[in-house]
């Protein structure tokens, strides 16, 4: 099932008796999980009617114990296992009875992050096939869905962005859609004080912890230039401010984007809307990447992610002796530019 489609059936007070919910992105998780507990039972009865667990804590008797159980002045009982990866294998043999015909009055939530359950035991083929089981495959997002994602969160707190906000926000934060969410929560706050409804670069290098002259993404603007002097001096100023701005996250970024810089190369993408169509950007933000697509042939693309690994590896301490962020900084620099 799909996630607006489980949200939609939820909020509609249309349940059934086992969600199982699983995959690496923890944040569909998540919001499922919170909404099932939201809309199930009312505040006053959850005491006796709602219990969470956790799988490192369980066995798979007392799991069927507390699925068996009817409720209390209520039509369902809620039970939540979270972390539900934890519960030992040999623990979840016990609960196959119980998932070939599970109570009505029951709602079973299976919350099992980063993976799932082995579609080969029969337990995995019961979650898989059952008629009475909604089953949620949370998937990570692709870096070019990340953008419209952040849309909807921008919607549910009723708020707008311009592109160019969209795709800072989406430089700062990553795929991490928890964390996204939540800064535009506190971005929200912010706005309501200051009676706007709309995010612009100007208020995000206000309220956000980004340098508007030396940050990540004017550097990469100056390497899509071969600005070798604009390039030197932001990266200088990131080396020497790594609390605001860590190796690890400032690498990330530079091989996310050369990586798309690849990506182009490969598909031959050259004017604004095929940039636009491939990376799943808006044409504005587009043109930023024509210049890079010019000074940049696939050849030294492909060595400058390869000078982004080797840093990688040498910030950890692997094949190589101990080095300062800001040497490795300032010798990748050198490498990307040459």
């Amino acid at each position: 099932m799909k996630y607006q489609e489980l949200v939609s059936s939820i909020k509609a007070g249309k349940f059934v008796p086992v969600y199982y919910l699983f995959g690496e992105e923890p944040y569909f998780i998540d919001k499922i999980t919170d909404l099932l507990e939201e809309k199930v039972l009312d505040e006053g009865l959850k005491s006796f009617n709602q219990e969470i667990v956790y799988g490192a804590d369980m066995t798979g008797g007392k799991l069927n114990g507390l699925l068996r159980s009817f409720p209390v002045m209520s039509n369902y009982r809620l039970v939540i296992l979270k972390e539900a990866q934890k519960l030992k294998k040999t623990e979840w043999d016990h609960l196959s009875s119980y998932m070939e015909k599970p109570l009505d009055s029951t709602i079973f939530v299976i919350a099992f992050k980063d993976k799932k359950m082995d579609a080969r035991t029969k337990l995995g083929k019961l979650l898989k096939d059952g008629k009475a089981i909604h089953t949620l495959e949370s998937k990570k997002l692709y870096e070019n869905q990340v953008p419209d994602f952040l849309r909807q969160v921008l919607s549910n707190f009723d708020l707008t962005a311009d592109e160019k906000a969209i795709n800072l926000l989406v430089e700062c934060y990553g795929n991490n859609l928890s964390l996204i969410e939540k800064e535009i929560e506190k971005l929200s706050i912010q706005l309501k004080f200051l009676k706007k409804k709309s995010i612009t670069t100007d208020f995000i290098y206000e309220f956000v912890n980004i340098d508007r002259e030396f940050n990540v993404f004017e550097l990469q603007d100056s390497l899509s230039q071969k600005n070798l002097y604009k390039s030197w001096q932001i990266m200088d100023n990131l080396a020497k401010n790594p609390k605001e701005n860590p190796l690890p996250q400032v690498l990330h970024n530079l091989f996310s984007y050369y990586n798309r810089l690849a990506v182009l190369k490969y598909r031959r993408a050259e004017d604004e809307k095929e940039i636009a169509s491939v990376l799943g950007i808006h044409p504005f933000v587009a043109k930023g990447y024509k210049p890079a697509l010019r000074n940049y042939s696939m050849v030294k693309i492909k060595e400058n992610l390869i000078h982004i690994a080797e840093t990688d590896l040498r910030a950890k301490g692997i094949h190589t002796t101990y080095m300062e962020d800001e040497h490795l900084m300032k010798t990748l620099l050198q490498q990307l530019v040459r």
